[in-house]
């Protein structure tokens, strides 16, 4: 194994390092490193000495805060609700999403109000409610939902299945 480069007090980026943590089971030596927002980290000597990694993260959002860029909201990417949300708007405008024919297709739209790009996902959010844990919005639920809101006439399809389609003439999606 090579030596191991003292890096103890030194500073890379936002990165100041505390102490030698051992190695990784490649056998990088590990430094305990804290940012200057505070947060602590163990990190690669490797990684620090090529510049890899110069902060926690607080770097990168500052500087997307400074050239506006900064468009965190509700924490909530990534969830059922959210995909559920992005599905929705996709099977109504992206004529290559799946299910854009039964939905966009017919002339289904989503209400300006869930499609605001400032706060629609919170709109969706407050209207809907969060999904429970092991379902979607797209069970029981949302079709009950989804029949009070379209209220038109329904593509008969098999009784097997439980989507709500709407007639071609002009629709919106919303929370009743």
């Amino acid at each position: 194994m090579p030596p191991i480069i003292r890096m103890e007090s030194k500073r890379f980026g936002r990165w100041l390092v505390l102490s030698e943590r051992g190695r990784n089971r490649q056998g990088t030596v590990m430094w305990r490193c804290r940012c200057d927002c505070g947060n602590k980290k163990t990190i690669s000597g490797t990684v620090l000495r090529q510049g890899l990694s110069r902060s926690c993260g607080c770097l990168c959002w500052e500087s997307c805060v400074r050239n506006g860029k900064a468009h965190f909201k509700h924490g909530l990417m990534g969830t059922p609700a959210y995909q559920s949300w992005i599905a929705m708007k996709s099977r109504c405008y992206n004529p290559k999403a799946f299910g854009y024919k039964d939905y966009g297709g017919r002339g289904i739209t989503v209400c300006q109000r869930w499609r605001n790009k400032q706060d629609g996902f919170q709109n969706f959010l407050r209207d809907m409610g969060r999904a429970p844990q092991a379902a979607r919005l797209t069970g029981k639920r949302c079709t009950e939902i989804m029949s009070r809101a379209i209220a038109g006439g329904r593509r008969l399809r098999n009784s097997k299945t439980t989507g709500v389609v709407c007639s071609p003439r002009r629709m919106k999606m919303t929370a009743t």
